[in-house]
């Protein structure tokens, strides 16, 4: 999943970094933002697009709110 997500993003993101966590949670940062947070559904696990159009639309927000895309480092999960 980092590794797709950094193919179609590597131009705004430095790093996806995924670690694991306790049972039923993923939360995904970018430059310190949490774009998608998941914790309620232990038997549901975002897949790679969910993911993707996460960070789709937190890119697209950073672009209209005149925000430079720059690369940088995700905080851990």
């Amino acid at each position: 999943m980092a590794g797709e997500i950094l193919e179609k993003y590597g131009e705004t993101i430095g790093g996806c970094r995924l670690v694991p966590s306790t049972h039923g949670k993923f939360h995904v940062y970018f430059n310190g933002e949490l774009v998608l947070q998941h914790s309620h559904n232990p038997h549901h696990w975002p897949e790679a697009q969910e993911v993707a159009a996460k960070v789709e639309a937190w890119t697209a927000n950073r672009r209209n709110a005149g925000l430079a895309g720059g690369k940088s480092t995700p905080p851990p999960i």
